[in-house]
């Protein structure tokens, strides 16, 4: 199986000659994922308004992963979708629940940071949640998602799964990132982890993959600044709190609009710092919550340094990580 499914990932060199943006794409893409959760871990202190649009604006990463993972999709995973499944569940699934294990020993050890995660929480959705390690909850619905997609381009065609995965993703929208605002009430892990948000960027990735000479690059810019804009302002309208919203109507477009522009950024250079990215992602958590506990807090100057401390030291050490056949199981999916 082609680790570049893990949308963070890449298995080689090929894709970084072929698409070298990309590759810079998902560098620029984990220092954005910092940023958000330096938010969410109080990082920017009193300067909420701050905190949020930065947050808001750096919305873009996680989708942009979704969309590369499909971008890079095989036509033989959709042809034998059982034996592909079987095959990512065997890479995934393990590298979960290594860090889904760590996190919770961090968290309930308390010997890095102050447990911040309470002990109100439901045992069953855990496996989708990430739980303490709240951002791991992109690897289930990585799994999810390409799941349900490919096997409805095998069974029922892509006509009818382009419509489901719009419908699922408006369903999401509507009922869980509106719903406050409509009074529905539904945890974030209902409608974010896998079924309605993921389906619609994983095949947004394979569709413009098909069409990419169709759209200039102009365009591309233009859609994902349009769609950025527009995340940002429903942002204002559904944010209950200091923190980000993870995707509404104009966070699709800005996905595709980024990932298009990035394909057409031939002389990019990431320095092979993209092959890190997926181990850089999973431990920055953990990195980012000791250094909150230890340092004070003073501003957004000081919030956005942090987070890029972090990041850089998160990609080295993913890159130390794969120094030995062992470790490296701990950060890569090859």
């Amino acid at each position: 199986m082609d680790t570049r499914l893990a949308g963070i990932e890449v298995a080689g060199s090929t894709c970084a000659m072929a698409f070298p943006g990309i590759e810079l794409l998902r560098v620029i893409g984990i220092f954005a994922v910092v940023i958000i959760h330096a938010n969410a871990v109080g990082l920017f202190g009193e300067w909420k308004t701050t905190g949020f649009v930065l947050d808001e604006l750096c919305r873009f990463a996680v989708p942009c992963f979704f969309v590369v993972s499909g971008f890079f999709w095989k036509t033989e995973a959709i042809e034998r979708p059982w034996r592909a499944i079987g095959a990512l569940a065997a890479k995934l699934l393990p590298l979960y629940a290594f860090w889904l294990l760590f996190y919770f020993a961090a968290e309930f050890s308390e010997l890095f940071y102050p447990r911040l995660y309470g002990r109100d929480f439901i045992v069953a959705l855990v496996p989708f949640s990430g739980g303490p390690g709240f951002h791991l909850w992109f690897l289930p619905a990585l799994f999810i998602g390409v799941s349900l997609c490919w096997l409805s381009l095998r069974y029922v065609g892509a006509g009818l799964t382009v419509a489901a995965c719009v419908l699922l993703y408006l369903a999401g929208v509507i009922f869980g990132t509106y719903g406050d605002l409509i009074g529905i009430h539904l945890p974030l892990v209902a409608y974010r982890n896998g079924i309605f948000e993921a389906p619609l960027f994983l095949l947004s990735g394979f569709m413009l993959r098909r069409y990419l000479p169709r759209f200039t690059t102009a365009q591309f810019a233009l859609l994902g600044l349009a769609g950025l804009a527009l995340h940002l302002a429903e942002g204002f309208a559904v944010s209950t709190s200091s923190l980000g919203h993870d995707y509404s109507f104009g966070t699709i477009a800005a996905a595709i609009g980024i990932t298009g522009l990035a394909t057409r950024l031939s002389h990019a250079r990431d320095y092979g710092w993209g092959r890190d990215v997926l181990g850089a992602y999973l431990i920055h958590l953990f990195i980012l919550k000791t250094v909150a506990a230890h340092l004070p807090v003073s501003g957004p100057l000081w919030a956005l340094s942090i987070a890029a401390i972090v990041a850089a030291v998160s990609l080295g050490l993913s890159r130390l990580f794969k120094q030995t056949p062992v470790s490296r199981r701990l950060v890569a999916l090859s």
